[in-house]
């Protein structure tokens, strides 16, 4: 079958090499497409595909052969901006979002080597651009147009005459969220219904059957953690896909049934750092294109369960977060095939290429069983059960339960969790198969200290768990990110009660949510004694917080942003004699926003900001429970010689919270003399009057210390 595909094309800097990664798929061929902007939009019709190419126009390709594809010609009038292209009865739409007048150019492409303009749609020069468009199986075209000056709108045309294409109708977002920021962004129509993406107004539908008089009948379904750029009717139109184009956004599943009516029934997440961007729909598979992760091919024939059972990433490299590799995907091409039959799909990249890839037939499968704990045979509950061919993973329930759906065939399913010693197991596992594998895994020893990571999946507690190895204590992490709030019924089973260290990370907002609150002061109020730690936090509970100062004995001031050197108060049993550093640039630890903390009633200061009588710590021991609170992150303390070791203080606080901590650091020995300083002068910059603090050890001769001051 002979097929012509139209691209656009975005090219990145210099890259360096690394293999692609594939899953149930295996590449064809790759064609560059010279573009400075790219390969953006790409879609086909019969026997061609169709291109655009982001600062050139657009490429038509001969893919009669997927595994030689031929770039038959290029488009490309001047200083036209494309980011689209759609098909439909011989002709090619190109959207431009130039501002210059013209929104749609309409191509005759039956002759592949030489396209040629044979219509356009006009819009208001300077301030409005066509986003994207839609050809519909009548000769109707749709187009999304965006405005700098007045709400956006979908604007039907008739052309079923390209040579003379009239406007008979228009759309525009009528929500609670419609206005002229909210953006529309792309559309498809089927059966006279037509489904919107409003970017920051959400899925929209309505009844074109009339063209002339479009009538929303459901839809203005926007999700609070999502941008819609793109949707996608399943089947007869009773679900419809949707994408959120921001950094771990979702692929959504929408019962719209109830047009009136619409929830959200199932999602899909490649990853939690890339970007997603339009999803196609052919039969039970949806064709999702990534930023960064590139095609990701999902079985939605369950719609509130879609499985994951092919991909192929065009933009293997580190980076995250970027608009980088996969823009978009046709997978249509393969569409008239037997079943069995190859199928091909062509990706566009922005890194300037068109990727064809063969599907090796993916279908689901499922394992499922139990996860027990071999010693007792107990249910080992809120386990991680992982694919580790495609990263696709699950948590066992109470009873230990878990159910994995997948495209492998053998595979290894790796198993890690709050007390589960790490393991792996190998399944011989078929598409199509169904499964049944139980898990027999060795529980983790009682820990000395429990980290209840609260960071919003930062990995903040990465050091922290570094030093209590040091310090040869035994340590378990709680991701409250995946598991949410630490119960006491996780940890009460320990003998003796673990200290706990609550730490937030760079979480900023939501750093302490009323759950979380709870959780931490029922471990409180019950007798455990905790270290609660994180920049933000006093940011966020805010000056006279009823709660900081009953579970803790502690009240937030200010944030005090810039004063990295802390001094331990003078016989405090924790900091008594020590001089911390926080620090500033490493991007995992950086402590940008301290804050300042009073202790109320029977608490005491720990550390106070050099040269300040501001605190950065508050202890606290009533009723035979101690707390510690710290106004930073513990994961911050600097390394820098001269100040005190992060281990020597973490062994401090653990031990007078409880810890059985050895009397030595973690090196074997007594920590590092402190040497001779200049600390900085408060205030700073010089006022009429500042203070200059030096610190010198107490074996200095005489006790004496020569200071010069410079005039510069």
């Amino acid at each position: 079958m002979k097929n012509l595909v139209a691209v656009g094309v975005i090219l990145g800097g210099p890259l360096a090499s690394a293999d692609p990664i594939s899953f149930n798929a295996t590449v064809l061929a790759e064609l560059p497409l010279l573009s400075a902007g790219g390969c953006a939009g790409i879609w086909g019709e019969g026997e061609m595909v169709i291109v655009a190419l982001r600062d050139g126009g657009a490429s038509l390709v001969d893919v009669s052969d997927p595994e030689d594809p031929i770039e038959t010609a290029v488009w490309n009038p001047a200083n036209v901006f494309v980011q689209d292209v759609k098909m439909g009865r011989g002709y090619a739409a190109v959207s431009s979002e130039t501002y210059d007048g013209i929104g749609v150019y309409v191509l005759d492409i039956s002759d592949p080597s030489s396209p040629h303009e044979v219509g356009r749609i006009e819009v208001a020069g300077g301030t409005e651009a066509c986003r994207n468009t839609w050809f519909d199986s009548t000769g109707f075209l749709y187009c999304a147009i965006t405005s700098v000056a007045s709400d956006d709108q979908v604007r039907i045309f008739d052309a079923r005459d390209v040579q003379n294409i009239v406007q008979v109708g228009a759309f525009e977002h009528s929500g609670p969220a419609a206005g002229n920021d909210i953006g529309i962004s792309d559309m498809m129509v089927h059966d006279g219904i037509i489904y919107m993406a409003w970017l920051e107004g959400g899925l929209v539908i309505a009844d074109v059957s009339d063209p002339s008089n479009p009538v929303q009948i459901g839809g203005n379904i926007f999700h609070e953690a999502s941008y819609t750029n793109n949707a996608w009717p399943i089947g007869s139109g009773e679900y419809v896909l949707t994408t959120d184009e921001i950094v771990g956004g979702h692929v959504r599943v929408w019962d719209v049934r109830d047009p009136e009516a619409v929830v959200q029934v199932g999602e899909y997440l490649s990853s939690a750092e890339a970007i997603v961007h339009n999803a196609y729909v052919k039969g039970e598979l949806a064709y999702v294109s990534y930023y960064e992760d590139g095609v990701r091919i999902v079985d939605i024939a369950d719609p509130t369960n879609p499985v994951e059972v092919a991909f192929h990433d065009t933009f293997p490299y580190e980076t995250r977060g970027e608009f980088a590799g996969n823009w978009g995907v046709w997978p249509f091409a393969s569409e008239g095939n037997e079943p069995g039959e190859p199928e091909e799909i062509y990706l566009s990249d922005l890194q300037g290429k068109m990727v064809v890839v063969g599907l090796d037939g993916p279908r689901r499968a499922r394992v499922s069983g139990t996860v027990r704990y071999a010693d007792d045979g107990s249910a080992a509950s809120l386990a991680t059960v992982r694919i580790r061919e495609s990263g696709r993973h699950a948590r066992s329930d109470s009873e230990g339960w878990y159910s994995l759906s997948t495209g492998a065939a053998g595979l290894k399913l790796d198993v890690s969790g709050f007390e589960v010693v790490s393991d792996s197991f190998e399944v011989s596992l078929s598409p199509g198969d169904d499964l049944r594998r139980d898990l027999s895994v060795d529980r983790s020893p009682s820990p000395a200290v429990v980290i209840a990571d609260d960071d919003g999946g930062f990995d903040r507690q990465d050091p922290l768990e570094q030093w209590l190895d040091e310090l040869s204590l035994p340590w378990l992490t709680w991701d409250a990110s995946v598991d949410g709030p630490l119960p006491a019924t996780a940890i009460e089973h320990f003998d003796p009660r673990p200290v706990l260290i609550w730490m937030t990370g760079d979480a900023v907002v939501g750093t302490l949510e009323e759950a979380e609150k709870d959780s931490l002061g029922a471990l409180v109020e019950i007798g455990y004694s905790v270290c609660l730690n994180g920049q933000y936090i006093g940011d966020e509970l805010g000056p006279g917080d009823a709660w900081l100062s009953e579970r803790f004995g502690a009240e937030h001031v200010e944030d005090l942003v810039g004063v990295p050197i802390l001094e331990g108060i003078e016989s405090d049993p924790i900091a008594g004699g020590m001089l911390i550093r926080l620090d500033r640039q490493t991007p995992e630890r950086a402590q940008i926003s301290p804050g300042e903390a009073a202790p109320i009633g029977e608490a005491e200061p720990i550390l106070a900001y050099a040269g300040s009588e501001r605190f950065a710590g508050i202890r606290r021991e009533r009723a035979g429970v101690r707390t510690v609170f710290l106004e930073f992150g513990l994961e911050g303390i600097d390394n820098e010689s001269g100040f005190t070791e992060p281990t020597l203080f973490l062994r401090n606080l653990l031990t007078w919270l409880g810890a059985p901590v050895s009397v030595q650091d973690g090196s074997g020995g007594a920590p590092e003399a402190i040497s001779a300083r200049l600390l900085q002068n408060t205030p700073n910059p010089f006022n009429p009057n500042t203070t200059i603090r030096i610190r010198i050890p107490e074996s200095s001769p005489g006790g004496l210390v020569r200071l010069t001051v410079h005039d510069i």
